[in-house]
Order: structure tokens, then C-alpha cells, then sequence
């Protein structure tokens, strides 16, 4: 198996562990940054542990950002801790796929999937509102999710969401090339409805071309239409409050019926790792 199946017959185990497994290993936000053989090794130490089917090579919804040439200030869980200034001029699509955040992060995917197993490397890409904000600025972000039905957007908003469009589908081709078993974005600020999921259609049918499924997760309420939306376009969601269809969502404390079983986000760096392996054998039970 190089895709996660969701005909697999079974529930598969997928909570988004990154930080918590940078805890449990006693790494720092540079040890993983600067080696990708130091991240390879600590994502695989805690995949042993609690017996996950999949890898997440990195979670960071600031990674697209470093790589357009932002600054930001971080911790050593990489927790970003002050703001960040918009960039006053985007860089060229191929000069950020070149970027060492992103050269970094295909480098971890393509070394998990070569290493085979049962456990597939997933990768992350920051998507929807939360990129056009990170690389336009709130003021952008508004303008464009929030335009009226059929209202067309002037040229400088239509060039920063066709160059949002261009980064996503470079990161998605990259990551599916280096063998990712799926694609999850992450929008910390949704819009509610998934109204800009058309800002997204070139990348769901380049996954399609991959046979790799798409994964949308939200920090935010989804409305039921919103979330209908997403499961038209074939694509699998996860809000606070609800999942599409065969998508269960971890912590788990009872009884879990889906494909496949993960985490409304990235789990908490300070949840306790026995918690982890609990929710795994509720779904062994």
C-alpha cells in the first residue's frame, strides 16, 4: 500500500503527531530543521510507539511563509512567538519550492516512503484563508473571501490568489512526487463555508492524477453546507464539530466506525503519550 486505502478493510490509525514526538525524543525545532535524518528518526521513534499507519513528515501551517522569505520568530517547539509582517513582494513560485523550508520538508517525505513499512508519510500545506493571509494580509484575505457572488476581484487580489493557487499546486506535485501517501491542508482561518474551495480545484485533480486523497482541517466551526462542499469535491474534513463521511476523529474513547481514524489537528504537544496509545486500542477493540 503507497496510498492511504480506504478500502483497507480496517480502521487506520492516523493522529497528526509532530511536536509531541519532537517532546517525547527531547529534539528542539532546530535539531529537525537542520537535519532531515534527525527528523526521520524521531517521527519513526514515535510511530513505533504508538503503532501509527501513518507519518506526518511536518506540521507547520508557517512553512509556505518562511519559504516566501517572512521571518518568523519561534520557539523550540517552533511555535512562532511574536508577529509577522506580510511580505511586501512575493518571490516566483519556483524560487519558494527551492527555499530550505520546503526543500527540507520533501526531503523528510521522500526519505519516510523510501524506508517502505506499513506507515505512510503524509505532508501538510497551509491552504485557504490562513495562506492569504500569511502572504497578502488580512486586508487581502477579507477582500477576496469576502467579494459577493459573481463580483470580480481587482488585478492586484487576482494576482496573489492565482499566485497562492500556483504555490499550492507546486507544493502538492512535489510532496505527492516524494511519495506522500495524502495531502492535508490546514486552514486556521476558515471562512465557515468552504467558499473558497474553488481556489483549490487544480490541486484536488492533480491529486486525483496521483491517486492521493486530500484531507481539509479546520481550526474553525464548519457550517453543513460548507462541509457538503468539501465532500462533493471528493475531499475528506474534518472541523471541531464534525467529519465527512468514513472519517473518525481522534482523541477516540469509545467506539470508532470509518476508514480511517485522525486528529482535528496537529495533537498537543503535551498529551500524555499513554493517552495515545489508549485511543489506539480502542480502535484494536
Amino acid at each position: 500500500m503507497t496510498r492511504l486505502d480506504p478500502h483497507s478493510g480496517r480502521t487506520l490509525f492516523a493522529p497528526l503527531v509532530y511536536r509531541l514526538a519532537l517532546r517525547m525524543e527531547q529534539a528542539t525545532w532546530s535539531d529537525v530543521t537542520e537535519s532531515a535524518a534527525e527528523a526521520v528518526h524521531v517521527l519513526r521513534s514515535a510511530q513505533r510507539l504508538f503503532k501509527t499507519d501513518v507519518l506526518c513528515a511536518s506540521f507547520d501551517t508557517w512553512l509556505e511563509a518562511e519559504a516566501a522569505g517572512l521571518v518568523v520568530a519561534r520557539d523550540d517547539m517552533g511555535l512562532p512567538t511574536g508577529k509577522v509582517a506580510p511580505a511586501s513582494e512575493l518571490p516566483p513560485v519556483d524560487s519558494i519550492m527551492s527555499a530550505e523550508p520546503v526543500t527540507r520538508v520533501v526531503e523528510v517525505v521522500r526519505r519516510l516512503a523510501s524506508e517502505g513499512g506499513s506507515a505512510l508519510p503524509i505532508a501538510t500545506i497551509t491552504a485557504g484563508a490562513t495562506l492569504l493571509s500569511r502572504l497578502g494580509g488580512a486586508a487581502t484575505r477579507e477582500r477576496v473571501l469576502g467579494r459577493g457572488e459573481g463580483e470580480a476581484l481587482d488585478p492586484e487580489d487576482a494576482g496573489l490568489v492565482d499566485h497562492v493557487q500556483q504555490i499550492m499546486i507546486a507544493l502538492a506535485r512535489a510532496y505527492c512526487e516524494a511519495g506522500a501517501a495524502a495531502l492535508v491542508l490546514l486552514d486556521e482561518e476558515p471562512s465557515g463555508d468552504f467558499g473558497e474551495l474553488s481556489l483549490f480545484t487544480a490541486l484536488f485533480n492533480l491529486a486525483d492524477y496521483f491517486a492521493t486523497p486530500v484531507f481539509i482541517l479546520s481550526r474553525g466551526p464548519c457550517s453543513p453546507a460548507g462541509l457538503g462542499r468539501v465532500a462533493s469535491a471528493g475531499v475528506h474534513g474534518l472541523t471541531p464539530d464534525a467529519t465527512t463521511d468514513g472519517v473518525a476523529a481522534l482523541p477516540a474513547h469509545g467506539a470508532v466506525s470509518g476508514w480511517i481514524a485522525m486528529s482535528r489537528w496537529e495533537v498537543d504537544p503535551d498529551t500524555d503519550p499513554n493517552d495515545v496509545q489508549a485511543w489506539r486500542r480502542t480502535l484494536a477493540a
